[in-house]
């Protein structure tokens, strides 16, 4: 009669696995790595050419419309920008195509757009009196647009007192 042997556990392959696996996820890790440290020895005093700080504004932005004279003059939180000639009411096609091309706000764009990126976060008021006339009103809107603003609000003009 045969003895029956008693089954013995293989090791060496579970062992071979194990450093298999070990190799595989050594190899598949990626390490941070750390901030490098740059040593650098800044000035403590002032440079050689001194430089003006700009303030950024927490207020917003406001951009207002008065009519005088026979013009619509704009400010940006207080400095003119444009002076507008209020025009004659359009006769005909080429009048309005010639009113579209009157009224140049490239100045009003590049300075709420100067603002704009200083704070992105501010929003922008158009103050139109109520004797501006429309198409001034839309193409101050126009610039704002054009400088980047999406927080475009507009105020009410106040009420005249009876008399």
């Amino acid at each position: 009669m045969d003895e029956e042997k008693d089954p013995q556990l293989e090791i060496t392959p579970m062992i071979d696995v194990t450093f298999l696996l070990l190799i595989f996820f050594m190899c598949s890790i990626k390490f941070k790595q750390l901030e490098g440290k740059l040593d650098s020895y800044l000035p403590k005093d002032t440079g050689v050419t001194a430089t003006n700080i700009l303030e950024i504004p927490d207020e917003p932005i406001r951009v207002q419309l008065r009519v005088g004279g026979g013009k619509t003059k704009i400010t940006v939180n207080g400095k003119t920008v444009a002076n507008l000639t209020i025009p004659k009411a359009p006769q005909t096609t080429a009048d309005e195509q010639q009113l579209k091309t009157l009224i140049p706000l490239d100045d009003l764009r590049v300075q709420v757009g100067t603002i704009h990126r200083q704070n992105p976060e501010l929003k922008c008021i158009i103050d139109p009196d109520e004797r501006v006339p429309n198409m001034h009103v839309i193409a101050a809107l126009d610039a704002c647009l054009a400088a980047g603003i999406e927080n475009i609000n507009f105020t009410i003009p106040p009420k005249k007192k009876a008399s």
